[in-house]
């Protein structure tokens, strides 16, 4: 477990070394901007969801910890809304989302 201090500290590396606060984390010259603008990574993600839910310890976790399985269209929502605002968003968006993220998995 990442404790707030911890990842409060990270956070203030990544904003140092950030394209600016209006292109945020990466900024739309890096290849991260150029390949998770792909749709292709939309089919990756599922398969990589498939592969974490084969394993048993996941599933588990996922079962106990997640409304996964109840309801799976909004937690690929919910998903996405964070992973597209840490990689696309402005800075803050993405150091909000790092948070919230951190703070629901706390």
């Amino acid at each position: 477990m990442v404790a707030e201090k911890d990842l409060e500290v990270t956070l203030d590396q990544v904003r140092a070394n950030a394209a600016g606060p209006v292109a945020g984390v990466f900024g739309p010259d890096t290849i991260t901007w150029q390949i998770d603008r792909e749709a292709v990574i939309f089919l990756g993600a599922g398969r990589a969801l498939l592969l974490q839910l084969a394993h048993p310890w996941v599933a588990a976790a996922i079962a106990e910890h997640s409304k996964t399985f109840a309801d799976p269209i909004g937690r690929f929502h919910r998903t996405f809304d964070i992973v597209f605002a840490m990689v696309f968003g402005s800075l803050d968006r993405a150091l909000l989302s790092s948070r919230q993220l951190h703070r629901a998995t706390a």
